[in-house]
């Protein structure tokens, strides 16, 4: 543990496993897909899936493509996914989504000798900084400090598109407090705080669907079938392990139906982490005070030995080790262990935050 500038604690938290990055996965799937020769057409946009003749309708590169399906269709497309809306207006799909909740954008930084920056600024390691963001080290060697923004609380300058004077101040000030080593020695000119205007919010959805096949040869996985908030590094893991899955079933002669049997109660506890933890980050006052009681008795549960672990602990810490727990099992880990303690939390909020209330009246 270790003190930082305002009062802010820092915990370092080993994680186990592969640590990788999307556009690390991007890359090794491609040398992949070019090493079986699978042809990759870029550019082009998926307009229509025909059900009873099975094709699929791009257009893309001024030519319209037209491409029938042999074993199935993978929609992998990502948040906004095409094949996603495709099946839930032709088919019984049924789709829920909720937002991120926050807004992201960042700024890039170059890299700067090694031996001019301090211990606590390690390309090794991810820094979260609270509900506020995060910073890392890329593949080429860039770093990358991203901000979340909660449209109508956060400041006007965080969500702002202007470069101003006055925005990079504020920009400069809230760095300054909140990333005390990374301002001083990373974000070192104003073109770098500049560059955090030239990137435009982004934000996205938490999904869940009713099911993964839509048909029996269609099949959704990742960010189109069980999208999560950014606010962990799940959507990528859970990704992987979706697709995993699907080519095990495929290899085996199973359909998407099969793939569906096999991980759609996986997929909606994926969805109900997510929503957990975006009330962690930016829940109600209530929730988060509720989450760090939570928090609080869960470790001194694990001190005195009468909890072996948490959610957190099987998805990132050492007991990851131990073997893969189900995203059904984590969840329901969690649930038992909120079951009275989340209630608590909520209890003790509402007594404080009265006790606070009654007093500030008094003074009145």
């Amino acid at each position: 543990m270790q003190i930082v500038p305002k009062n802010r604690v820092v915990a370092k938290v080993p994680t186990a496993g592969t640590c990788i990055m999307r556009d690390q996965v991007v890359g090794l799937l491609l040398r992949v897909a070019d090493r079986l020769g699978v042809p990759i057409h870029w550019g082009h946009k998926l307009m229509d899936v025909d059900l009873e003749a099975r094709t699929c309708s791009f257009e893309g590169n001024s030519r319209r493509l037209k491409v029938h399906v042999g074993v199935c269709v993978v929609g992998a497309d990502g948040n906004y996914s095409s094949v996603r809306r495709v099946c839930e207006s032709k088919t019984n799909l049924q789709v829920q989504t909720e937002t991120w909740g926050v807004q992201m954008r960042y700024m890039l930084a170059p890299d700067p000798p090694a031996e001019s920056l301090p211990e606590q600024v390690d390309g090794s390691s991810h820094y979260v900084l609270g509900a506020d963001g995060y910073v890392c080290q890329q593949p080429d060697g860039r770093w990358s400090m991203s901000m979340s923004a909660i449209p109508g609380v956060s400041k006007p300058f965080l969500l702002s598109e202007e470069a101003t004077p006055e925005n990079l101040a504020e920009l400069r000030k809230l760095c300054e407090e909140n990333a005390t080593p990374f301002a001083e020695h990373l974000l070192t000119s104003d073109e770098i705080y500049k560059s955090f205007y030239s990137c435009r919010p982004f934000k996205g959805l938490i999904v869940k669907c009713s099911t993964l096949a839509p048909m029996d040869w269609i099949a959704l996985i990742g960010d189109a079938a069980h999208a999560v908030a950014p606010f962990t590094g799940e959507g990528i893991n859970s990704a992987l392990e979706s697709a995993t899955i699907l080519g095990n079933v495929l290899s085996k002669g199973g359909s998407c139906s099969d793939f569906d049997c096999e991980r759609r109660e996986d997929a909606h506890a994926v969805y109900g982490i997510a929503l957990r933890n975006r009330a962690i980050v930016c829940g109600t006052p209530k929730e988060k005070c509720a989450n760090t009681l939570m928090t609080i008795m869960l470790g001194i549960g694990k001190k005195c030995c009468c909890v072996k672990g948490t959610i957190q602990d099987y998805m990132l810490g050492k007991k990851a080790e131990e073997g893969v727990w189900r995203y059904s099992e984590l969840a329901a880990l969690d649930n038992r262990q909120r079951r009275c303690l989340y209630p608590c939390g909520m209890c003790c909020y509402s007594v404080c935050c009265g006790c606070k209330k009654a007093e500030e009246s008094e003074h009145e």
